[in-house]
């Protein structure tokens, strides 16, 4: 796992998500893979992540193939249903959010229009 320097995510990074590291903390799963796809530069406290769930999808949810190296070993999908605030001063704490890696294209570019697009706004 590479090192992440202060605490700063980037759009496509993956982290594993300790509910405990969200502003909200009401997940009902302790942690959970999240990719960041806002990383707020003007939110002194949180970015923006997709958690990807491999349970009770829905239609609209954007498919998550396994991907070993992240490590995904079942197939998945991101969700727009339970987006999360992560806290800024918490990335990268090896117990809360320790970081899993970045998503390869094109995936990365795929959650991030469909994040874009969620409310029913030109995802490009």
């Amino acid at each position: 796992m590479r090192a992440v320097p202060n605490n700063v995510a980037e759009n496509g990074d993956v982290y594993r998500v300790h509910r405990d590291a969200t502003l909200d903390g009401d997940d009902t799963k302790t942690s959970r893979p999240v990719v960041c796809v806002s990383m707020s530069p003007h939110d002194p406290v949180a970015w923006k992540g997709l958690p990807r769930i491999t349970t009770t999808s829905m239609p609209g949810d954007l498919p998550s193939p396994a991907t070993p190296d992240m490590p995904f070993t079942r197939d998945g999908h991101w969700t727009l249903r339970f987006l999360r605030a992560v806290r800024k001063d918490l990335t990268g704490d090896p117990a809360l959010c320790s970081f899993l890696g970045t998503l390869s294209e094109p995936a990365k570019t795929e959650a991030l229009k469909y994040y874009r697009g969620r409310n029913g706004t030109a995802a490009g």
